[in-house]
């Protein structure tokens, strides 16, 4: 392993998550068994990390950083959710800001898919089709799932609450359809 991988941001983001646990485990002490949920599972999965960074032989620089991206967004999407429990616990919140924060923390999941889809390698000699052309069809992809996680969000953030679950729905099945029809396009060519 080279010395610019660094795990550091991976373990800020994970001491951030446990100290919401930690304090939401305080604010909410009858919900101790799921915030001990979070922190055993968030125990495991920085165990576990760091032993396949630490230990795999035939770990790749490109395969470690793609797993600590991963980590590290899961942790913030965890912690997104501690904070959201938290600041209803305190009353900082009214009524439906959770909906709200779920929805957007989904359209930001899907712009973080779209972000990484053409940053994936995979060997595209196995799939029978032009390399230029697959890779083309997964920046589309990537394009389609940004824009369309940036929508979604924006409609959780603006739209009224009893509208927010059916527009964001349409935008992403439609997304999901116009990426498919991509894909099976390229599939076409390439038999």
């Amino acid at each position: 392993m080279t010395s610019n991988l660094s795990y550091y941001p991976v373990k800020t983001a994970a001491f951030g998550v446990a100290a919401l646990a930690i304090t939401n485990w305080y604010l909410a002490p009858d919900k101790s068994f799921m915030w001990a949920g979070v922190l055993t599972i968030l125990l495991a999965v920085m165990i576990g990390t760091g032993l396949l960074i630490r230990f795999s032989q035939t770990q790749k620089e490109e395969t470690a950083l793609n797993l600590q991206r991963a980590v590290f967004g899961a942790c913030l999407m965890v912690g997104g959710s501690l904070g959201v429990v938290l600041v209803e616990e305190v009353g900082l919140v009214g009524p439906g800001f959770e909906k709200r924060a779920v929805g957007v923390f989904l359209g930001l999941m899907l712009v973080m898919t779209g972000n990484f889809l053409p940053k994936t390698v995979r060997p595209l000699t196995a799939e029978n089709c032009d390399p230029a052309r697959a890779m083309a069809t997964e920046r589309f992809a990537g394009w389609v799932f940004v824009l369309a996680g940036l929508v979604y969000a924006g409609i959780w953030l603006f739209a009224p609450i009893e509208q927010a679950p059916l527009g964001s729905s349409l935008i992403g099945l439609a997304a999901f359809f116009v990426v498919l029809a991509a894909w099976l396009r390229l599939r076409e060519k390439s038999v």
